[in-house]
């Protein structure tokens, strides 16, 4: 009976607890003091030594002390007696609520470790679980040509490459895709103002090895350009381009084909080579598959660089064009 009102002693002592820090001053929370650790020895003056017990102050951590106030506070909440005067508590009220509080008690230090430990746990898992996994793919190499003059038109015969201008865009990948599928190569040259839109399929198409070059930061005419607005839609693209790609971007087409001399200077200042060409469909204009598909077979294809542009019907039309020169036996290749 004794044992029961003490317990419920101990609960008025917790309700009258105002700040947190508190809790440790009951010493019915503290845990029992730790055995004396190693003796310390101490010089004092003169020759004699004195030894000392090496102990460390026990206080009950924060977490075990915020659980174990919360847990009893529920505790007196849910019990069904009046807590204003000791005289008033009900004999079985107290004996029930004095076993939970010690239940409780006992829970929290044989468990105090797991109970900080399981929260840190859950949290590393949940923000690996949060993080992306990173799918690792393998690509055959990507059959390649480099280029040997500044400006070019066309490339050695046997070869051929498919050069696709004005992107990136939502067609972009899809046209990779096809390119990657047939195990062929093919040249990117990027709009500096839709490399900002489109970052990611930059990265994806140069990872996957493909050439990437520029196109100008805003596809404007070169030659009615100043030589500083000239001088900036070079340098503004290909600082967007080798940001991405971590790599000196060396391959530049002037839209629209047009350039003067200005841009020639510019372009060896860079260290680019202009890349030009000497087939063009006019898939821009026509954005029909089958005339695209029309004409790549009625031309000779071996030695060309054939213009395209970034669309659906490039795309629809881009594997029936890959099958064609193929069976001609040329190499489709990317330009470097």
């Amino acid at each position: 009976m004794s044992d029961s009102y003490g317990k419920v002693i101990e609960l008025l002592a917790i309700k009258a607890i105002r700040h947190l820090d508190d809790v440790s001053t009951l010493s019915f929370l503290s845990a029992p003091p730790s055995e004396p650790g190693p003796a310390e020895e101490v010089q004092t003056d003169g020759n004699r030594n004195t030894t000392r017990s090496a102990r460390k102050p026990h206080r009950l951590p924060l977490k075990l002390a915020s659980a174990t106030l919360m847990s009893l506070i529920f505790v007196v909440l849910l019990s069904s007696f009046n807590y204003s005067y000791p005289s008033d508590i009900r004999h079985e009220a107290a004996i029930t609520a004095a076993a939970e509080v010690e239940t409780v008690i006992q829970l929290l230090a044989e468990n105090r470790n797991a109970m900080i430990a399981k929260p840190v746990a859950a949290s590393v898992e949940k923000e690996a679980d949060s993080k992306p996994r990173k799918e690792i793919k393998t690509s055959a190499a990507v059959p390649q040509l480099e280029l040997k003059d500044f400006i070019s038109y066309s490339i050695p015969k046997g070869y051929v490459a498919l050069t696709f201008d004005d992107g990136p865009s939502k067609h972009s990948m899809d046209i990779m895709n096809v390119l990657k599928k047939h195990g062929v190569g093919g040249t990117f040259f990027f709009v500096g103002t839709n490399v900002k839109k489109h970052p990611d399929y930059v990265k994806a198409i140069h990872a996957n090895g493909y050439s990437v070059g520029s196109h100008s930061m805003t596809h404007s005419q070169m030659p009615n350009l100043t030589y500083e607005e000239q001088k900036a839609e070079l340098t503004r693209a290909a600082d967007l381009i080798e940001h991405i790609t971590d790599e000196k971007l060396v391959l530049f087409r002037p839209p629209y084909g047009a350039f003067d001399d200005r841009t020639e200077a510019l372009s060896r200042q860079q260290g680019n080579k202009v890349v030009l060409w000497n087939r063009d469909p006019e898939d821009w204009l026509t954005r029909d598959e089958d005339k695209i598909l029309d004409y790549v077979q009625h031309i000779e294809a071996s030695g060309s660089i054939i213009l395209l542009h970034e669309s659906q019907a490039v795309v629809d039309a881009l594997p029936k064009i890959i099958k064609s020169l193929q069976d001609q036996g040329l190499t489709i290749v990317s330009l470097q």
